[in-house]
C-alpha cells in the first residue's frame, strides 16, 4: 500500500521531535539551568511530571512552542532568522496533521523541506531520514504521475535558441527579499554554478518564489557575472554559515529587480534548482509547465 502525504508529513513530525528534543533541551537547560522546570512550566501552563528529564514528555507541538517562545532568550544564540521563520511554519504544519486536514504535493513537500532544513540546522541525524522521504516523494512523479498530474523535474532544460538567455532560479522568502529585491543593499543573486559556454548567454534572471506564492514573479537584467567567494545564500541574512569558495557564480543586476506575471507553478513539480529560458518564452508564459515542457 502507498505512503499517504498524511502519513509522510506525520513521520516527519515525529522525527522532528525526536532530532529537536536534544538540543532544545540542552540549549534551554544550559540557559535556565536550576530554574528551568519552572520556566518550562509557565511557557506549557501546566506541570511536568519528570521534573529530572522535563523534555522527554513534550510532543512536537510543544517543543515548537518552547522553541518558538524562548527564541529571543536561548535559541537566537545558535540559529538565525531563517530557522525562526522554520519553526513558524512547522507549527502551522503540526496543527494541519493533527486536525486532518488534507496534503497536497505541494504541501507535502513543503512540510518534509522545512522539518529537513530545521533538523539540518541542529546538526540532528533525522535530517538524512527526511532527506530520503524528499526523494522518494520527488520519485512519485516519475513512477505516477498520471495520479497526481504532476511532473518530475528532469535535468537542466535549456531553449534550442539560447542566445539571449533568462535563468530562472527557485528562491526562498527570505533570500529573496535580502538579494533578490535588493533589501540587503545589493540587487544580485549569487552560490550558483553557471557553464562557460552558458555565461555570454545570460541576460536576465528570473525568481521562482516558493510556496506558499509558488509562481515566477520577478526578472532582472544581468549586468555582470563573477566569481563568489562569501557567505551562503542559505545564511547570509545572519551570518552564520561556512564561506562558499569554488565554482560558484554571483549574478549583478543591471537595476532593480520588475514584476513579470505572476507565472504559477500550475500542474508540474517546483524547481529544485535553476533552469534556461528564453525573455521571449518567459513573457508568452502562461503557468511555468509552458518554460518546462507540458
Amino acid at each position: 500500500m502507498s505512503t499517504t502525504n498524511q502519513e509522510r508529513v506525520g513521520r516527519a513530525i515525529d522525527l522532528l521531535r525526536a532530532g529537536l528534543a536534544p538540543y532544545a533541551s540542552r540549549e534551554f537547560i544550559n540557559h535556565h539551568r536550576g530554574q528551568s522546570v519552572q520556566v518550562l512550566e509557565q511557557i506549557l501552563r501546566r506541570p511536568i511530571r519528570d521534573r529530572k528529564i522535563p523534555f522527554q514528555e513534550l510532543d512536537t507541538a510543544a517543543l515548537l512552542k518552547v522553541i518558538w517562545e524562548s527564541w529571543n532568550e536561548v535559541y537566537r544564540n545558535t540559529l538565525g532568522r531563517t530557522e525562526r521563520t522554520l519553526v513558524s511554519e512547522l507549527q502551522v504544519v503540526r496543527n494541519r496533521w493533527a486536525h486532518q486536514e488534507p496534503f497536497s504535493w505541494d504541501d507535502a513537500y513543503r512540510a518534509l523541506d522545512s522539518a529537513h532544513r530545521l533538523l539540518d540546522a541542529v546538526s540532528s541525524p533525522g535530517a538524512e531520514e527526511i532527506g530520503k522521504m524528499k526523494k522518494e516523494l520527488l520519485g512519485e512523479l516519475a513512477d505516477g504521475p498520471e495520479l497526481c498530474g504532476l511532473r518530475k523535474p528532469g535535468p537542466e532544460e535549456v531553449p534550442s535558441d539560447d542566445g539571449d538567455l533568462v535563468v530562472v532560479v527557485p528562491t526562498r522568502k527570505e533570500s529573496f527579499y535580502h538579494l533578490f529585491l535588493g533589501q540587503g543593499d545589493e540587487h544580485c543573486w549569487h552560490e550558483i554554478r553557471i557553464s562557460s559556454e552558458k555565461q555570454a548567454k545570460i541576460k536576465h534572471i528570473a525568481a521562482y518564489q516558493a510556496a506558499p506564492v509558488s509562481a515566477i514573479t520577478h526578472y532582472a537584467p544581468v549586468g555582470r557575472i563573477e566569481p563568489y567567494s562569501g557567505m551562503s545564500a542559505r545564511r547570509l541574512i545572519d551570518g552564520t554559515e561556512k564561506m562558499i569558495n569554488g565554482e560558484k557564480y554571483k549574478l549583478v543586476f543591471s537595476e532593480p529587480a520588475q514584476e513579470i506575471g505572476p507565472i504559477p507553478k500550475g500542474r508540474v513539480a517546483p524547481p529544485q534548482g535553476p533552469f534556461y529560458t528564453t525573455l521571449g518564452e518567459l513573457e508568452k508564459a502562461e503557468t511555468l509547465a509552458d518554460l518546462r515542457g507540458k
